[in-house]
């Protein structure tokens, strides 16, 4: 399979290198740029306007675009980009405490509008943001001090939660996690007014109108990688744990904790057994898979309704990964700039640029667009495509074509490229559903019009294996229907 990609840098930088004959890379074009004498450049200004591209950022008076965008290059050159989300607007958290809201064309990808809220600034200089998340019109932050702040929305002037070393948040609605390394609290001689929760390295908030209220406190045995608010039920955590023995033997823990009489009750818990440390882990957002990167370049996504993982190799050593929204593929990229796909499956899903090379190739490579060696910062997820944030800018919108990573686009692109076996694979590692009741349709249809090899006749054996012989047992209702 081939997904078809576009590259949008949302900069105007000269250090950004975008051959004009590219049809498929776009970046905002400078003053400088323009009064190149270069016939593939008119010809690809023409283009983007046709396309309804902005190629070049203007100064008119509703928005100052071009000012604007200075001003938040200058900002990204000064500061760490602490987190980013994208709705219906992104908002970007920097170090020191500037939120950035960006209105964006969702036809075009392209910036409309930028603006500046300063308001945090004043509140924690001379410390900086560590870490923070931003939820709707909230945004909860840990500041170099070690305080975490709460503000905006319901939360009127806001809360601060008393200071603690080392950590992380995670928000869901009114409900605040607060995490660190197993190690990350300051040992502390005996008192006794030393609590119990003050031994924790996992505190889990609820945040009403009298503001935080702590629920329950943890310690982990292992150092959590990831700790996650469960959507489906806001008083249940995820926990990914790393274990390391004392012969060197490394698992992966990842329990389930439930809120029960102000305790974190663990109800149900998976271990990965790994070769070597990992690199990155996150959760899919359905909650159903788990993505582990490993210092070996190892990669592996465990099912966690099954309790199944499987186990591939990279190209490289994966330092951040994240899900795409249909919950099916996976990007993993490294601090260099280089990005691959995969699905469930673990296959490798190659890209294309859109443009004249029509050449599909398994890993891309963004370090080849800058003049000096650039370090990925971390990467987000966008409403149609990825979002890579390089350390002190640019930010880059990687975009796919509409629903082209969906599981049913995914099936019929193996097929048409006659690979039914990573097509099978794919339908092997899913749960069951209406939708994949018809992939299975779709693919048996394909076979039956084959000819009868033993190959083929074991292709048909496992794809209706996921009916008749399921990892997981369907229920007498899903049978019925």
């Amino acid at each position: 399979m081939t997904l078809l990609n576009e590259i949008h840098f949302w900069s105007s930088k000269s250090t950004i290198l975008i051959k004009s004959s590219d049809y498929g890379s776009f970046k905002y074009c400078s003053k400088k740029d323009r009064d190149k004498d270069n016939v593939y450049l008119d010809s690809k200004s023409l283009y983007c306007k046709q396309r309804g591209y902005v190629w070049s950022a203007s100064n008119k008076k509703s928005t100052k675009l071009k000012d604007k965008l200075k001003e938040y290059e200058d900002l990204l050159a000064q500061n760490k980009v602490v987190t980013f989300v994208w709705d219906n607007v992104v908002k970007l958290l920097l170090s020191r405490g500037i939120v950035v809201t960006i209105t964006v064309n969702s036809v075009t990808n392209d910036i409309e509008n930028i603006s500046f809220d300063r308001s945090i600034v004043s509140k924690i200089y001379p410390e900086v943001v560590n870490a923070g998340i931003i939820n709707d019109q909230r945004v909860v932050f840990v500041c170099s001090d070690g305080k975490i702040y709460c503000q905006g929305g319901s939360w009127k002037d806001g809360y601060v939660i008393g200071s603690t070393p080392k950590r992380k948040v995670s928000l869901c609605k009114d409900y605040l996690v607060v995490w660190g390394g197993a190690n990350c609290e300051n040992p502390q001689p005996w008192s006794p007014l030393i609590k119990e929760h003050h031994k924790g390295n996992i505190h889990f908030y609820l945040i009403g109108a009298k503001g935080p209220e702590l629920l329950a406190s943890k310690r982990t045995e292992g150092d959590p990688q990831d700790v996650i608010i469960s959507k489906a039920n806001n008083e249940t955590l995820i926990v990914i744990e790393q274990i390391v023995s004392q012969k060197g033997a490394v698992s992966i823990e990842v329990g389930t904790f439930k809120l029960v009489d102000h305790n974190l009750k663990r109800t149900c818990v998976t271990l990965v057994p790994l070769q070597t440390q990992i690199s990155c882990c996150v959760l899919s957002q359905d909650e159903k898979y788990v993505f582990l990167g490993c210092i070996d370049s190892s990669i592996a996504i465990l099912n966690r309704s099954r309790g199944t993982t499987r186990i591939a190799k990279a190209s490289f050593i994966p330092t951040f990964a994240i899900w795409h929204i249909a919950g099916v593929t996976v990007a993993i990229s490294n601090e260099k700039g280089q990005l691959q796909y995969y699905d469930v499956a673990l296959n490798c899903i190659k890209s294309q640029l859109i443009g004249e090379d029509c050449t599909a190739i398994g890993l891309v490579d963004l370090s080849i667009y800058f003049k000096n060696q650039m370090i990925v910062e971390n990467l987000y997820r966008g409403p149609n495509g990825l979002v890579v944030v390089f350390e002190y800018g640019p930010v880059v919108v990687i975009t796919h074509v509409e629903r082209a990573l969906s599981l049913p686009s995914l099936v019929q692109y193996y097929l048409s490229a006659e690979k039914v076996d990573k097509a099978i694979a794919l339908l092997l590692n899913v749960d069951w559903s209406d939708e994949v009741f018809f992939i299975l349709q779709r693919i048996i249809a394909y076979l039956t019009k084959l000819p009868l090899t033993e190959e083929n006749a074991r292709h048909l054996q496992n794809a209706l294996g996921s009916f008749h012989c399921p990892p997981v047992l369907l229920s007498a209702e899903i049978k019925r229907r």
